[in-house]
């Protein structure tokens, strides 16, 4: 047999030991778990089924994945040289793994059985990121730039924490999670396989094989739910494998892998915390109007699949339509990484605008909800003098993101390091110009909640002045290799600068329109 197909034999054989182990497990789940009383009510404020139905199946998907990487990792040292070994993942780092993995499957199969108050469930997850973060299992460094140890904790807490509860969140519908879990898995898996990191590859797979396993008793209409166990741990294997991914990644581009391909639950999750945020802060603005839900971390049926649902659409129709999302969502990944070298100002448009239309289209609650804070606080004196005296730090914020996008358009290669170095050099040149001219002509001065079309005209003109001037600084000060270059770098660099600031000012007039509609 050629070695070539010999190699590709675990990326084959390894799911699909994994997923006949799941399939074996989740039928003798819903036999065995209603024994023990491990069965999901219906439930008006949360859930959508109409009859009890066992939960806690996730822990087939568990075992037969444990299982099966125990014996991958196991026989790694027996395959010789038919199949050479590359990746992060051994048996070393599963050792590391192996507390935080024991509190995840206990804590979930207590929730699944006893439904555990959220403060518990919580104090488990911030644990087992502590935990993981204390063994090692973190971000060292992003973009090639080393991460101090305070910066490091605090996004490996948050980044486990995070995609654990982005696939809890998103288990609203019958084979939602697990067909998720699948489709990111496979980009996942694909990605590492383009990398060369075998190992990384075929235990993603292993995850997704597993996953399948359980779908087929967990498409609608469901015999048996993933529950916490299943959903917590699949967000959890996505965010250790983010972490090792982007701890090798050295592009911008790279780093956003992990995100795109659990993109539905990513963005589900980042909506659900904007909009429970949200009614939180507009309840103590507004005590007479509290509305239902309103704590940050209760449930809700306001889920991106919940508001399909309110639309007449089928449970099977839902999620077929959301795995259609993230199958686009995984293409772009894959794009993204066969492409990144000669397309990364495209990569980066693309997903700025698929974030514009995400929002557009689904985020009416939480837009909605923003926009009556912040006509409410805005009429506040003290809030509203604040956010005056915040323009300039806007401002500056705007123009070094400015700078920050520029460079890695221009960039065949962007790392943090080599942004640090541009923005030392361009920081004096195109910053200070700015904020100067937008200080002297009395920007800052003008009352911006209340903007109108002559000033905004005038805020685009003084800011062309201080760009004209800054231009002016860096062609006699700054050393160019090329003309052409310099001018294309500095007429993005105008651009974007006028797209932020003047999108800011104009932003209050937006959340007055938007509050003046009435969300569906």
């Amino acid at each position: 047999m050629s070695p070539i197909y010999y190699s590709l034999i675990p990326y084959i054989l390894y799911p699909v030991i994994t997923f006949l182990i799941s399939l074996t497990l989740t039928r003798l789940c819903i036999r065995i778990l209603p024994l023990f009383g491990v069965i999901s009510y219906p439930d008006e404020d949360r859930h959508i089924h109409n009859k009890p139905i066992p939960t806690g199946g996730g822990i087939a998907i568990v075992v037969a994945f444990l299982i099966t990487a125990g014996v991958y990792l196991f026989s790694l040292g027996y395959h010789g040289t038919c199949f050479k070994y590359h990746g992060v993942i051994c048996t070393d780092f599963v050792y590391k793994l192996l507390v935080p993995i024991v509190i995840l499957i206990l804590a979930g199969m207590l929730d699944d059985r006893f439904a555990l108050r959220a403060k518990y469930k919580l104090t488990c997850q911030f644990l087992i990121c502590m935990v993981c973060w204390y063994n090692g299992v973190a971000f060292n460094s992003i973009l090639g730039f080393v991460l101090p140890g305070y910066i490091s904790f605090f996004l490996t807490v948050a980044w486990i924490f995070f995609f654990m509860n982005a696939f809890n969140l998103i288990d609203g519908v019958d084979g939602l999670a697990a067909g998720l879990g699948i489709v990111a898995s496979v980009c996942m898996g694909i990605v590492f396989i383009i990398s060369r990191y075998s190992s990384e590859a075929i235990l993603i797979l292993c995850l997704g094989a597993a996953c399948l396993g359980f779908l087929r008793y967990n498409f609608y209409p469901a015999r048996l739910f993933m529950g916490e166990t299943g959903s917590t741990f699949i967000g959890f294997m996505f965010g250790i494998i983010g972490i090792v991914s982007s701890n090798k990644a050295l592009t911008l581009s790279a780093v956003l892998i992990p995100i795109l391909a659990i993109g539905v639950p990513m963005f589900d999750g980042f909506l659900a915390i904007w909009r429970r945020v949200g009614r939180k802060v507009l309840n103590q603005l507004e005590p007479r109007s509290i509305k239902k839900n309103s704590k940050v971390f209760y449930g809700d049926r306001e889920h991106i699949h919940h508001r399909f649902l309110n639309k007449g659409w089928s449970q099977r129709k839902t999620t077929l339509v959301l795995y259609c999302f993230a199958l686009f969502l995984a293409m772009f990944a894959v794009i993204s990484v066969l492409f990144h070298t000669v397309a990364n100002g495209l990569i980066l448009i693309v997903i700025l605008m698929i974030i514009i239309s995400a929002i557009r289209q689904f985020a009416d609650i939480e837009l909605w909800d923003s926009a009556q804070i912040a006509i409410l606080g805005l009429h506040k004196p003290r809030i509203g003098f604040l956010v005056s005296l915040l323009h300039p730090v806007f401002d500056i914020i705007f123009i070094v993101l400015a700078l920050l996008i520029t460079q890695f358009l221009f960039c065949d290669v962007f790392s943090f390091t080599v942004f640090l170095r541009f923005l030392h050099y361009n920081l004096l040149y195109s910053l200070f110009p700015i904020v100067i001219i937008l200080h002297v002509t009395g920007i800052y001065r003008i009352h911006w909640l209340r903007v109108n079309l002559t000033d905004l005209l005038y805020l685009f003109k003084m800011i062309s002045l201080g760009a004209v001037l800054g231009f002016i600084i860096n062609y006699f000060f700054v050393n160019h290799t090329s003309i052409k270059l310099f001018i294309a770098q500095y007429g993005m660099f105008y651009l974007l600068i006028n797209v932020f600031i003047l999108s800011e000012r104009i932003f209050l007039r937006y959340l007055r329109f938007i509050s003046t509609k009435k969300v569906s």
